[in-house]
């Protein structure tokens, strides 16, 4: 929750200044502002500039996959057909039985979209995830059913890295540790985490890097 607090109130210093208070619709500059990944940029320049570019949120990942990339011996031979026909009519589909990476995804999504149709095409992708062509129960009344048939329910997890000792995992200890003490030493840290003072000083890198933490005199503090 802090780091998100912080990266919204560095963009906002960061758009202002650099960018006279306009918000930024390249994806570059976009990309340069704190806390704004790939997928975040691809939502603001869709859903506020109006651009041609997909989002990939689980909705619109679970329509691609079951429509594009299921595997070819599911099916009726009608499904596969008209499957067949729209892979003659967009050449980039191609067959394969896994879903691709989201780089991938959203590349293939982004020929999809009708020229200028960018917020509608989102929007309509995330409305029809959300009701009809849902993870769970899906609905017989689904307009894309002739292209996927028959579904069941549609489970999609990234691979995580075990979180329990993980940077990630001490990151938050650290600042967890700060926002009750106030303040402490590397030492002190060390000794309360359980972790090595060189491990220590290497996640403490990391968050000066992001202006999550500040060393003064030998102590680390959270920005105020």
């Amino acid at each position: 929750m802090i780091r998100r607090a912080k990266h919204l109130y560095d963009a906002a210093k960061k758009i202002v200044v650099e960018h006279d208070g306009n918000f930024p619709s390249d994806e570059k500059a976009l990309r340069r502002l704190p806390g704004v990944g790939p997928s975040t940029a691809a939502e603001i320049r869709a859903f506020s500039f109006g651009h041609d570019v997909p989002m990939i949120d689980t909705n619109i990942r679970r329509i691609l996959a079951r429509v594009f990339f299921r595997p070819r011996s599911e099916g009726t031979r009608s499904e596969k057909n008209t499957r067949s026909n729209l892979e003659e009519l967009i050449p980039k589909v191609r067959p394969c039985i896994f879903l691709p990476r989201d780089k991938e995804l959203f590349l293939f999504a982004k020929s999809l979209i009708p020229k200028g149709r960018g917020r509608a095409w989102n929007y309509a992708m995330l409305d029809l995830g959300a009701t009809l062509c849902t993870a769970r129960n899906h609905s017989s009344r689904c307009p894309l059913m002739k292209l996927h048939g028959k579904v069941g329910e549609f489970r999609y997890k990234k691979p995580q890295k075990k979180f329990a000792g993980s940077n990630r995992f001490y990151r938050g200890r650290i600042i967890k540790t700060l926002t009750n003490h106030s303040n402490a030493t590397p030492s002190q840290l060390s000794k309360e985490l359980e972790l090595p003072l060189a491990a220590v000083r290497d996640v403490l890198r990391g968050l000066k890097r992001e202006r999550l933490v500040l060393f003064l005199h030998g102590r680390v503090f959270l920005p105020m």
